[in-house]
């Protein structure tokens, strides 16, 4: 039988965990993009 408090403690990790996942692939997305810019900017100018 879990407690309120291992409840609670157990749904903080899991937001930690989701939001650091979130913020993971936030960051991948945005590097992504960037990348294809350069990449689009150097194939215009070649």
């Amino acid at each position: 039988m879990n407690t309120i408090q291992e409840l609670k403690e157990g749904r903080d990790k899991l937001a930690l965990e989701m939001e650091s996942i979130y913020v993971k692939s936030e960051i991948y997305r945005q590097v992504s993009r960037h990348r294809f810019c350069v990449e689009t900017r150097i194939s215009v100018w070649f």
